[in-house]
């Protein structure tokens, strides 16, 4: 369908529940693996808040601090948003080198905070310096990138408030995609903190040529798209630009007869013709066509 086209068959929604771990599940040691204290025990300690046994627990030499897929008890203990647990853990040396590890499937204890909306654990760590840029193993996206497909204006503000560049904030994911489009596909709020901090609007989708103004219009998010037109980058040549199938945001809101759409586009930037110079089409000969 036209519309599925124009919608992209590469913009699915994030595959954050496929990463996902599992907060509270526990691998079963393997067996060739014997430890004084397993990994299940100190996953009970974590779990429970039993801080006098974790401190003994962590003054011993052969103690297991991840299972089998990876996942730690730093993970555990941001997933579970328990601060003192995690300072506790924190304090240790051999906990502290396991801040920016990564789970089987990419996860961080950063993003295992996120995952679980613990805000205080996730304002922790990244105070003890998480590395925001780590991404998941299927679908390259960051802590910011989850934050932005969940809505979750909290947990992208912490991210943001211990790493602003540039280069964190447009990171692009396996699909092409920013923190600023997953936001702006998904209607989030987050959309407008990311336009604060200074998100890139102009940044094009490698793969499929899109800007966000492109994916406003496709998912017709209107008010993503009137903050869009405020930006100091939203001048014609940015409205022009044309995706690997030739449409500009103009052409697409047309072919989709998204007037509203239309009139915010075109009451914003004078003089839009929405030329496809793969078709050799204008908006106006679609909307003719379309008998519109």
């Amino acid at each position: 369908m036209e519309k599925e086209r124009l919608l992209g068959s590469n913009e699915s929604d994030s595959d954050d529940e496929e990463n996902y771990s599992g907060l509270i599940k526990y691998n079963t040691i393997p067996k060739k693996e014997v430890y004084q204290i397993p990994f299940s025990v100190l996953a009970k300690f974590i779990k429970h808040g039993n801080i006098p046994k974790l401190n003994e627990a962590m003054k011993e030499r052969d103690i297991q601090l991840s299972d089998s897929t990876g996942w730690t008890v730093l993970h555990l203990a941001t997933a579970s948003n328990d601060v003192e647990v995690t300072s506790l853990l924190l304090r240790h040396k051999r906990c502290s080198a396991l801040l920016n590890r990564q789970d089987q499937t990419g996860v961080t204890p950063m993003m295992a905070a996120v995952q679980a909306n613990c805000m205080n654990t996730l304002e922790l760590i990244c105070s003890q310096g998480a590395d925001s840029t780590k991404t998941l193993v299927k679908t390259g996206e960051t802590a910011l990138h989850l934050a932005a497909t969940r809505s979750d204006t909290q947990a992208a503000q912490i991210v943001l408030q211990y790493n602003t560049s540039s280069k964190m904030i447009n990171f692009l994911n396996y699909r092409g995609d920013t923190a600023l489009t997953d936001a702006a596909r998904a209607d989030s709020p987050v959309f407008y903190v990311l336009v604060d901090a200074g998100a890139d609007i102009t940044i094009k989708n490698p793969e499929n040529g899109r800007t966000v103004l492109h994916i406003a219009i496709a998912y017709n998010r209107k008010q993503i798209l009137k903050r869009i037109l405020q930006h100091r980058d939203a001048n014609f040549d940015f409205a022009e630009v044309e995706d690997v199938s030739g449409d500009t945001a103009l052409m697409i809101a047309v072919k989709l007869q998204y007037l509203e759409a239309i009139v915010i586009l075109t009451g914003a930037i004078d003089n839009l013709t929405g030329i496809n110079t793969v078709d050799q089409e204008s908006a106006l000969h679609v909307a003719i066509s379309l008998n519109r």
